[in-house]
């Protein structure tokens, strides 16, 4: 899960300046914050996910 959101971070930064030539960089910055705030909580291994199963009636 780290290794990911490292990558995602390090491949957003790489990529600001393209993202930022379209007038998109907020989608980079919002990534890089993303994962930035997440490496901790994984790191700490506060990390959680939630799994729901649903039966929907017919």
């Amino acid at each position: 899960m780290r290794a990911f959101w490292r990558r995602v971070r390090d491949a957003a930064n790489d990529l600001r300046n393209d993202f930022e030539s379209d007038g998109c960089g907020f989608i980079a910055d919002n990534w890089i914050r993303e994962a930035e705030n997440l490496l901790p909580v994984i790191a700490a291994g506060r990390m959680t996910w939630q799994l729901y199963h649903l039966r929907l009636r017919d």
